[in-house]
């Protein structure tokens, strides 16, 4: 709304700048609703206004928390990280289950690829006895791989 005096009235223009300040993260990085909600709390802005600038971007197509979710996958698995952790992160920025299980489909023998690429990068060769295996194997865990995978790459041969 104008006033008399042709300036916006202050709603509207405290919308306007917290659209502003969120296309100004969004030019740079995806985004999930609840990470840019955060990141607009934090520089003052209340949360009826961040309501309704985040209901314009996503209207608008600038914030799309599958387009987030399928970004930060592929990230994720050319860092070289397991499907256990990459869905703990995703949770942790606030997906939805149901967008996390449809982006995560990946063919079993990518987790595999996988799994050979982060051994080969962070040992220099197989394990020699026990002790050396096991340790292999909780570093694959702590990346984010699931069990039964690692056994699938030991049994094919890959560690």
């Amino acid at each position: 709304m104008i006033h008399e005096d042709g300036e916006l009235s202050g709603n509207t223009a405290k919308n306007s700048s917290a659209k502003s300040i969120a296309l100004n993260y969004l030019s740079r990085r995806e985004y999930t609703q609840l990470t840019l909600q955060k990141k607009l709390l934090q520089k003052g802005i209340s949360a009826e206004i961040i309501k309704t600038v985040l209901q314009q971007l996503i209207q608008e197509g600038l914030l799309n928390d599958i387009r987030f979710c399928e970004a930060f996958i592929a990230n994720r698995i050319r860092q070289g990280y397991g499907p256990v952790r990459i869905i703990a992160e995703l949770r942790q920025q606030g997906v939805n289950e149901d967008t996390i299980i449809a982006q995560l489909q990946q063919n079993e023998s990518v987790w595999l690829d996988c799994i050979a690429k982060m051994l080969e990068k962070k040992f220099s060769s197989s394990p020699e006895n026990l002790k050396e295996k096991h340790r292999q194997i909780h570093y694959l865990q702590y990346r984010g791989f699931r069990l039964d995978q690692i056994k699938k790459c030991i049994a094919t041969n890959k560690i």
